[in-house]
């Protein structure tokens, strides 16, 4: 089981690769595609971010990828906008052109009608979390289209992943474990992210948030405990949300794990990154799940895994204390 980081640099991509990161992916501020399009018409889910979650030219991305290649790391290119339409087309398709001209062989993609388009410009097709396969037969499509890799999305199970795998063999799998555990579908939705106003996963987000009924009437007071509690508890997924104890039960139903963060803190993920690899050790390493779970190093804000509000998947630890996600 391996472990793929966001990058933007190729000082970002040698710091994870010595912590022990073996596949990057990461996005570009493509120049056509900004003057076309403005800045929140997004074709890879980041690009309202800027630099923040981006390589910020060619040259750059050139190194990237070569340097990933050096170290016989892949790459992969995020172009996961849910829907591309055909006017995008001819510049999405340049931006492929140079992409694979650089050595660039693998693209995440949402949208399943690029398929065809990049299986004809020989590149290696993944299917992103937004596009929601979270069952044997959309996975057994997948496959059939072309795809090589499908990440699942962030609320399936590990009993789904691994009937999954188990029935559609051929496929590589990967799945999400640190960071952004947004609540809402990956597949549904429409927010866009870093504008002025925000997206509406950051507005629920507010350390004090304004709840109303649909008829602008004010909630009771239950009511507004209730979703003051339900916000709480978000935040943590959000902010902290963690799969280090279902390590064991993911490594033999995941090809890699995903440390999410494309816009997120360097050191974050650079501690994510040795933490995991350390938990990866441990499990190959031990009997049983049971074991496993008795050994495995917790993340340092522990207040956060004691409750068991912030995990990606329903551990057998979470499933004791009855809380978790999944």
């Amino acid at each position: 089981m391996k472990i793929i980081a966001p990058v933007k640099s190729t000082e970002d991509l040698q710091k994870y690769k010595e912590a022990g990161a073996e596949e990057f992916y990461g996005g570009i501020l493509d120049e056509r595609w900004y003057h076309e399009y403005g800045k929140y018409i997004e074709y890879n889910r980041r690009g309202s971010y800027a630099e923040k979650a981006n390589c910020t030219d060619w040259k750059e991305m050139e190194k990237m990828v070569q340097l990933s290649f050096d170290y016989s790391t892949p790459f992969y290119l995020t172009v996961n906008a849910i829907r591309i339409v055909e006017e995008q087309m001819p510049i999405l398709q340049q931006l492929l052109a140079d992409y694979k001209s650089i050595g660039g062989e693998k693209v995440i993609i949402s949208d399943i009608s690029l398929m065809k388009t990049l299986n004809e410009m020989g590149l290696a097709v993944t299917i992103s979390s937004c596009a929601n396969i979270r069952n044997q037969y959309s996975a057994q499509l997948m496959k059939e289209l072309g795809c090589e890799r499908i990440i699942f999305p962030r609320d399936i199970t590990i009993e789904e992943i691994r009937e999954i795998k188990e029935n559609v063999p051929e496929v590589e799998y990967e799945v999400f474990l640190s960071n952004s555990g947004c609540k809402f579908s990956d597949g549904n939705c429409l927010g866009l992210h870093g504008t002025e106003v925000g997206a509406l996963c950051d507005y629920c987000r507010k350390a004090v948030p304004e709840f109303y009924q649909v008829n602008g009437a004010a909630l009771t007071g239950k009511e507004q405990m209730c979703l003051q509690k339900q916000n709480h508890q978000y935040n943590k997924l959000f902010s902290h949300a963690c799969a280090q104890c279902a390590i064991y039960q993911l490594k033999d139903c995941a090809d890699s794990v995903k440390i999410v963060g494309r816009a997120a803190n360097e050191q974050k993920i650079l501690e994510d990154i040795l933490l995991t690899k350390q938990n990866i050790i441990i499990a190959e390493s031990c009997k049983n799940n049971e074991e496993y779970l008795q050994r495995v190093i917790r993340p340092e804000n522990g207040k956060w895994c004691i409750e068991y509000k912030n995990c990606y998947y329903c551990t057998d630890m979470v499933k004791k204390y009855g809380t978790g996600r999944g």
